[in-house]
């Protein structure tokens, strides 16, 4: 049960990190777009 509950803590962890880098790259992107203009 503790292994379950770790193992899924570290996964909603892990996912946020994803979803922050992927958000973060793409506002950097959208910046650079903007920048060229």
């Amino acid at each position: 049960m503790v292994l379950f509950l770790t193992s899924f803590i570290l996964g909603v962890i892990g996912v946020s990190l994803g979803m922050f880098q992927l958000g973060y790259s793409k506002g950097r992107e959208y910046q650079r777009k903007h920048e060229d203009d």
